[in-house]
């Protein structure tokens, strides 16, 4: 059988709010031994829960998830977060990658096509 190429994808849930504040996104922060532990990330099972300032979000946040987070605040449906050997889990904006994806049927939701 051919090998076909493959790609690990990461697909989270944004929880939103505005209702009176600036809008925030809801961040937990990874606790155990798991990957990123300590650092923020999109709600899961483990740590602590907070909200966050989209436009402000906090560093200490595990780096592809605020790569996330930062395409979404510009609009983007879909992007690419390049990982090189040596980069630090955590974000840091000197080894910030983030590729916006346009949309390739418009300028319209991802979704919305003519």
């Amino acid at each position: 059988m051919t090998q076909r190429f493959s790609a690990h994808v990461d697909v989270h849930l944004i929880l939103r709010r505005t209702g009176g504040h600036a809008e925030e996104v809801l961040l937990s922060r990874r606790a155990g031994p798991v990957y990123a532990s300590g650092l923020l990330h999109l709600p899961s099972e483990q740590g602590e829960m907070t909200w966050a300032p989209l436009a402000a979000l906090p560093d200490d946040m595990v780096a592809y998830c605020r790569a996330g987070l930062d395409a979404h605040r510009q609009g983007a449906g879909v992007a690419l977060r390049l990982q090189r050997p040596g980069d630090p889990i955590a974000y840091d904006r000197s080894a910030d990658r983030l590729q916006p994806v346009p949309a390739a049927w418009g300028a319209g939701a991802p979704f919305d096509r003519p």
